[in-house]
């Protein structure tokens, strides 16, 4: 299974208006995966580390931090073309 592209597909769907038990699983889902990335490049810090670090953070469930709709948008957009890339060149190694 590729986490890449399973992380964008659910930061994608955020863009939509779902119910708030939606965007806390999205919070644990990210956290996980983006931790476990991270775990699978603990040899390798390079930016890509140090990005995952970042958004094992912003989406942590137990601290969240909070920014407007339309800021989190922007984020999700974002973030879901990243995830889009990290899936894509898991399929190429």
């Amino acid at each position: 299974m590729n986490l890449g592209f399973v992380a964008a597909a659910l930061i994608g769907l955020a863009i939509l208006p779902l119910p708030y038990g939606y965007y806390t699983f999205l919070r644990i889902a990210i956290t996980g995966i983006s931790a476990y990335l991270v775990y699978l490049q603990k040899h390798n810090k390079d930016r890509r580390f140090y990005i995952l670090v970042g958004i094992a953070i912003l989406f942590n469930p137990i601290i969240p931090i909070h920014f407007p709709r339309e800021i989190w948008m922007l984020i999700d957009i974002i973030l879901a073309i990243y995830f889009f890339i990290i899936g894509r060149n898991e399929n190429k190694s």
